[in-house]
């Protein structure tokens, strides 16, 4: 997780610092206090609507997340982003999983 902006609907801004050119790229500048970066092509916006948007408030920068079911879509800019909502059939079920620490990758 990179940073949380709360409201309604909550966004969620996550990496896995793999650039990919189809992301809005964020440039670094002097004096910049709210975004700490990654800069470049490296950053997912994620919108949570619905119940889902309950769970991301508890999402903190700097954690470890599995987000499931995520729809990715370009917005009118043309840069890929996010969209998670519930589980039409199942309301109740939890579209985010916090991770206590990073998975191990198959290199490891």
């Amino acid at each position: 997780m990179v940073k949380v902006f709360p409201g309604y609907p909550h966004t969620l801004y996550v990496t896995d610092y793999t650039q990919n050119t189809s992301l809005f790229s964020y440039a670094w500048s002097a004096g910049q206090t709210q975004w700490k970066g990654p800069f470049g092509k490296y950053t997912l916006q994620l919108t949570c609507w619905g119940t889902v948007a309950d769970y991301a408030k508890a999402c903190k920068d700097g954690g470890y997340y599995l987000f499931k079911n995520v729809r990715a879509k370009r917005n009118r800019d043309g840069n890929l982003e996010g969209s998670l909502n519930p589980d039409q059939k199942h309301q109740e079920k939890v579209m985010i999983e916090r991770f206590a620490r990073p998975r191990k990758s198959c290199a490891d």
